[in-house]
């Protein structure tokens, strides 16, 4: 049943998704046209897959002849687990899968290791110059946990990714989503391209991972899906990942969560990165990456007397009045834009004056020609 109802989703084509933003989708189990094409329907262009490339060929042949056949890029994990790294020979097994797959046309990033603990940085930094050496074209992508001493894999991958889940079993407004945007923030630091890894799942599926009854957790909900994407995208992010389609699969959530709660949320995204494409960005609320982020995010995206502003409201409150920014907004009225809500908001220049904005909330607006 659940095939067939892939299937026909499939047929659902959207527009191709031609922009280099990449918005990527983990877990994306099963391997098929009907479920690759409902991801590339809900707005992804890149599919995250755990796998081993040196002892599943067949997986990873299925898995970038798949991708390739639905319309989406693959970013191929390099380094499966530890015990890789364990053998005298790993990076001349490694080198050899590379160069097995290097040229395959649904290859577009490595994903060189999940998760890493500081002892490992220099094994994983040999791996990053050989895939470089190999394919100095292809980026490099590294999956970060907020840890003690992350920062010393800044010299091991094109491409930073933190990925921090908060919520758990809270109330919506309680969980504390800037937990996350607070790892990306200081991720931005490092003064690399960052690509955070975003919630969809529920800890049901992760029982030691959690304190509380694991039966009580969920998903996040739409407010906080649009928290997660936008407040990143204020800080200039080069891509999102959300982490993952097989944790919504295997608790029967597909329709009831992924289509009806979440696929909005993942199209307004892709829209807006079509949007904004070509756009010149500038932050207009705190430096980005300076001391603790500040309690609400604005930034901008122009062109051509046009432009796309986001206001994102960083606490669990709501908020209200006069919001000072450190630089000038573009001028113009401002008109709500995708699922934003019609707020009564004026546009000051250096001052942004809005009525009652609701915990977390994402305020975007289009502004100009």
């Amino acid at each position: 049943m659940k095939k067939t109802f892939l299937l026909l989703l499939s047929l659902l084509c959207l527009p191709a998704f031609t922009g280099e933003f990449p918005i990527g989708i983990y877990a994306l189990d099963p391997i098929g046209e009907g479920t690759y094409r409902a991801a590339a329907n809900s707005g992804f262009n890149y599919v995250f897959y755990y796998v081993d490339i040196l002892t599943a060929k067949e997986r990873v042949s299925r898995l970038l002849d798949t991708s390739e056949k639905c319309g989406m890029k693959v970013a191929l994990q390099v380094v499966r687990g530890k015990h890789i790294l364990r053998d005298p020979e790993h990076l001349k097994k490694l080198r050899t899968a590379v160069r097995e797959w290097k040229n395959h046309p649904a290859l577009g990033m490595w994903y060189l290791f999940d998760e890493p603990s500081p002892e490992l940085h220099e094994r994983l930094l040999n791996i990053y110059k050989m895939l470089k050496t190999e394919t100095p074209d292809i980026p490099v992508l590294l999956c970060l946990s907020w840890i003690k001493n992350y920062q010393v894999f800044k010299d091991c991958a094109d491409i930073l990714m933190p990925d921090l889940y908060p919520v758990k079993n809270q109330k919506f407004p309680d969980a504390p989503l800037n937990q996350f945007s607070h790892f990306v923030w200081d991720v931005k630091r490092l003064k690399k391209p960052v690509m955070p890894i975003a919630q969809i799942m529920s800890f049901v599926n992760y029982p030691k991972m959690v304190k509380v009854d694991p039966k009580s957790c969920r998903e996040p909900n739409a407010q906080e899906l649009r928290y997660f994407s936008f407040s990143v995208m204020t800080m200039d992010v080069c891509g999102i990942a959300y982490y993952s389609f097989w944790d919504i699969w295997r608790q029967y959530r597909f329709k009831s969560y992924f289509l009806k709660e979440a696929k909005p949320v993942f199209l307004e995204v892709r829209e807006f990165a079509m949007a904004v494409d070509g756009m010149k960005f500038e932050c207009h609320s705190k430096k980005i990456g300076t001391g603790y982020p500040p309690k609400f995010f604005c930034s901008s995206w122009q062109k051509d007397g046009r432009s796309q502003i986001v206001f994102v409201n960083n606490t669990s409150k709501p908020v209200e009045g006069e919001f000072q920014l450190e630089r000038t907004l573009p001028s113009g009225s401002l008109s709500p834009w995708g699922q934003t809500r019609s707020v009564k908001a004026t546009n000051l220049g250096s001052r942004l004056v809005l009525e009652r904005v609701a915990p977390w909330e994402v305020l975007i607006w289009s502004c100009g020609k």
